[in-house]
């Protein structure tokens, strides 16, 4: 990984990439869109895991998939969490994206993620 140009670059070199961003403390009702922007040039499916205060690990009863365009231009992606069973009512305490739904080489750029 690196930063250029202030947008995070990185190269897949294993079948389940991920980046993973902690030490959050935000209220999910105040976010009911996560906006990702961000390029990939492999893989079909991106998906947002998140971890709660009261549930701090990573797992798939907290995450959404995302059809992605693995074609290296970069992308905005709307993910509806708002209305997800575990977001709702929880402080979210840590974010952790996998761009190229494991695939096991290619590029990412990931641009903003950002809440609505």
């Amino acid at each position: 990984l690196e930063a250029k140009d202030g947008i995070l670059v990185g190269r897949i070199t294993g079948p389940d990439p991920y980046i993973v961003r902690p030490n959050m403390r935000i209220p999910a009702a105040a976010c009911k869109t996560v906006v990702i922007r961000m390029s990939s040039t492999a893989g079909q499916m991106g998906q947002l895991f998140w971890a709660t205060e009261r549930s701090p690990a990573f797992d798939e009863e907290k995450s959404v998939r995302f059809p992605i365009e693995p074609d290296g231009q970069v992308h905005e992606y709307r993910l509806n969490v708002g209305d997800h069973p575990q977001w709702k009512g929880q402080i979210i305490v840590a974010l952790r994206l996998d761009p190229g739904g494991g695939t096991p080489e290619g590029q990412f750029q990931v641009d903003s993620i950002r809440a609505e």
